[in-house]
């Protein structure tokens, strides 16, 4: 009762669950491992946003389509967005992995929390 959304995350908000992940900026010359920048990473699922009330500044949330199988998305805060592409960063990428061969691109912007 009085239950009004759910979703989930894999690393609770404030939680010990919150991993850092490397990255690189595709386009942009591959450092080696230990010289990438890393950021903080959730998995959430496509109502996170919303039950959470976190607004969307720019772009979209994932959507049931944004699955295992289908191209790799992310949603990124505005503060990683103006850092890394002054903001513009819809349809830019990140990549992922060892290889930098896991590619992300950004689907959306939303407020810092």
């Amino acid at each position: 009762p009085g239950v009004q959304g759910a979703a989930a995350v894999f690393g609770l908000p404030l939680g010990p669950g919150f991993t850092f992940h490397q990255y690189v900026v595709a386009g942009q010359p591959i450092p080696p491992p230990s010289q990438r920048e890393r950021a903080g990473i959730r998995l959430v699922t496509e109502d996170y946003f919303a039950v959470m009330g976190i607004r969307l500044k720019s772009g979209r949330f994932f959507t049931v389509s944004d699955r295992a199988g289908a191209p790799g998305v992310c949603i990124v805060n505005s503060t990683l967005a103006k850092r890394l592409f002054q903001g513009n960063a819809l349809g830019q990428a990140i990549l992922r992995g060892r290889d930098a061969n896991l590619r992300y691109e950004i689907v959306g912007i939303v407020e810092d929390v």
